[in-house]
């Protein structure tokens, strides 16, 4: 089967300042894609693999925003990104249309919050001690071209501690520490569906 290459027009616009002497930093950006021919993986009519085909028209847009604020050994960082993913054209067939439907694999909203602290030690074993808080927000998204099967938003927890001298650093971590439950993946084949499950909590 043969498929076409693919191209895209892309426009992004961004801008970057700093407040309060330095300690604030922030970033925002608009984008505007506009496909032609999208490669999109699709079963093939056996059911048996996968197969490149072309969308017809695809447009994705949005933005993206971040701030980063420092204090002394704290730094703060938040981010969010919104996407508007959709096939503007797409006839599989004469009675068979996906026009309108969102990019699969695309999620709507994006989310990240992330705090480092630091704290100085006036020891001779170690010179600082640090902890990290990590969370990390995934929107909702479709994993195929029809919009019937989806991920629901969900969300990730990470936590470090850890103490740090001149020759050496000892951290502990916990990674998905509210065990969310969630697919990273997932695909058809055979009439049957499948998914991977996302990584469960873990520590280390």
């Amino acid at each position: 089967l043969m498929f076409e290459p693919e191209y895209s027009w892309n426009y992004e616009m961004g801008v970057k300042t700093s407040l309060l002497e330095q300690h604030v930093q922030a970033e925002a950006s608009v984008f505007y894609i506009d496909w032609k021919n999208q490669q999109i993986y699709q079963l093939v009519p056996s059911g048996q693999g996968m197969m490149l085909k072309n969308a017809g028209k695809s447009v994705s847009k949005g933005f993206e925003l971040s701030t980063r604020a420092k204090t002394g050994n704290s730094n703060l960082t938040l981010a969010y990104g919104f996407t508007d993913a959709t096939f503007t054209e797409y006839e599989v067939n004469p009675a068979l249309s996906y026009s309108g439907n969102f990019i699969p694999n695309v999620p709507r909203h994006t989310l990240s919050i992330q705090l480092n602290q630091g704290i100085e030690l006036n020891s001779n074993l170690a010179d600082k001690l640090n902890f990290t808080t990590l969370y990390r927000m995934v929107g909702a998204h479709y994993w195929n071209e029809n919009n019937l099967v989806k991920q629901d938003a969900y969300g990730l927890l990470d936590l470090g501690a850890g103490v740090q001298a001149k020759h050496w650093m000892l951290e502990l971590w916990v990674k998905n520490l509210l065990n969310t439950e969630y697919a990273s993946f997932y695909f058809e084949a055979l009439g049957n569906k499948y998914a991977q499950a996302g990584r469960p909590m873990r520590f280390g």
